[in-house]
């Protein structure tokens, strides 16, 4: 549904046809679909809680995987106990950062992985 306001939004601002692709309406627009917007502010915030550890509850329950990858920065996925768990931002977030690359990961300052995730989102996040 939101999509659906994204893409009128869209239309409106690039005076295209209500038939217009929605992929081709974000590129002439440079938005991200709301599933990427989703998983980049995600991501961002995983980023944003690892490095300044706040808010302190969250912090402790992102834990780094024991694997012969866990020096690639991966996350723990925790174990769902039911349906909804699996809907719940530690698991989902632990999932969306294991997706980023080691080299995106490990950045240090976050205006360059704002911008260099965002352009990873575009080309290997699905737009719905």
């Amino acid at each position: 549904m939101v999509q659906v306001m994204q893409n009128k939004a869209a239309c409106c601002i690039t005076k295209k046809s209500w038939y217009t692709p929605t992929r081709t309406l974000l590129l002439e627009c440079n938005w991200l679909s709301i599933k990427q917007l989703i998983f980049y502010h995600t991501v961002l915030q995983v980023w944003k809680i690892r490095t300044t550890k706040l808010p302190g509850f969250i912090s402790s329950k992102i834990q780094l995987a024991v694997t012969r990858s866990s020096t690639e920065g991966t996350l723990r996925v925790p174990p769902m106990e039911t349906g909804l768990s699996g809907k719940s931002f530690m698991v989902r977030s632990a999932v969306m950062w294991n997706t980023v690359p080691p080299d995106i990961r490990s950045i240090k300052k976050f205006e360059t992985l704002k911008r260099k995730l965002k352009q990873w989102t575009k080309v290997n996040i699905e737009i719905d």
